[in-house]
């Protein structure tokens, strides 16, 4: 049973995932999703509705990783700007070096603030789910090839491979 009482548990887990992450001298990185209100990023740095963060101490200043936001101050293009993210726009957090982290479910919270009469729905399990590394250039579009059970999960690109991307594999 869901109780609408709860706070999130986002932040929480956002928070115990960075500084797992720092504790093990790792990058991490946040994958925001542009298109929640209230999420202040620098836009002309985003791709296909998302901007992935670097949010390690080196990278940025006067980091707040708060219940209703996550501030910090930043460099882009060499000019200093002051980010603002709510958690429920925060797709992922995970290292740059080698992909661990975490990939959230998006809407399940707006739902449950939105629609008091879901509080007893149960979500059922969703099985063979895995967080997929897939290195690529961001300009390309994913073929994601899973139609068929001879080809195993192929994921493909349709260019040379030099972008680090995490996708949501069910």
């Amino acid at each position: 049973m869901i109780n609408s009482k709860f706070t999130s548990c986002r932040p929480y887990l956002i928070r115990a995932f960075y500084e797992w992450l720092i504790d093990n001298h790792l990058t991490p990185h946040l994958v925001i999703n542009i298109h929640i209100p209230n999420v202040l990023v620098p836009l002309e740095n985003s791709w296909n509705g998302q901007i992935v963060l670097n949010i390690s101490p080196t990278a940025v200043n006067n980091l707040e990783l708060r219940n209703d936001k996550i501030l910090f101050t930043a460099c882009f293009s060499g000019l200093l700007k002051k980010i603002s993210i709510p958690p429920i726009s925060v797709i992922a957090i995970y290292a740059r070096e080698n992909g661990e982290g975490m990939v959230f479910e998006q809407g399940m919270e707006h739902t449950i603030e939105k629609s008091p009469s879901l509080n007893n729905y149960t979500t059922p399990i969703k099985e063979n789910t895995t967080l997929s590394i897939i290195e690529n250039d961001y300009k390309n579009q994913y073929n994601m090839l899973n139609d068929s059970p001879d080809n195993n999960d192929k994921k493909t690109s349709t260019e040379d491979k030099n972008y680090l991307g995490l996708y949501l594999v069910q």
